[in-house]
């Protein structure tokens, strides 16, 4: 069983329940906050990567998830793919600070354009959940290998537009 912390797209429960294909106790959740720190866009992507800085009142709202079992860790680091790997961050939770577990992303295509939770939410939520079904199924071929699955994440993503299009 471990706890991690989400502060991009994977805040969405709703996503999260995907990738996990089950529900979540909202007992099993807590929301947090990252000092000293910002989102950014990746290049060419709807999701974010987190960079430190020293202001004191910059701040990242975040989602403690509380008890996963190993087939959903498994699941949710298929999900970021080779694009993020597990590291240590610290939060500030109920006015203590905490290391808990996160995926860092580890690529270099980055942008300096902000990434609001919110804006995501609204624009993408629905896109992404359900290029996440379509991901998912791959789970159980890939999951050892998810790099060799990511030349059919593009295709998955215009399947999941063109889906939310003839609406």
């Amino acid at each position: 069983m471990t706890d991690l912390v989400f502060f991009g797209s994977l805040r969405s429960i709703r996503l999260l329940e995907i990738i996990i294909n089950k529900k979540i106790n909202p007992k099993k959740l807590e929301y947090a906050f990252i000092k000293k720190a910002k989102l950014f866009r990746v290049k060419n992507e709807n999701f974010p990567y987190l960079i430190r800085t020293k202001n004191l009142i910059e701040e990242v709202r975040c989602l403690v998830v509380r008890n996963l079992d190993n087939e959903d860790f498994n699941k949710i680091q298929f999900y970021e793919s080779v694009e993020y790997k597990l590291d240590k961050i610290k939060i500030e939770i109920n006015k203590t600070i905490k290391k808990y577990n996160y995926f860092k992303f580890i690529k270099k295509n980055i942008t300096d354009e902000e990434w609001v939770y919110e804006e995501w939410k609204k624009k993408f939520e629905e896109t992404n959940c359900k290029a996440a079904l379509l991901w998912m199924k791959l789970y159980d071929e890939y999951k050892e290998s998810p790099g060799e699955a990511e030349k059919f994440w593009p295709d998955m993503q215009k399947q999941a537009a063109d889906k939310i299009n003839k609406k």
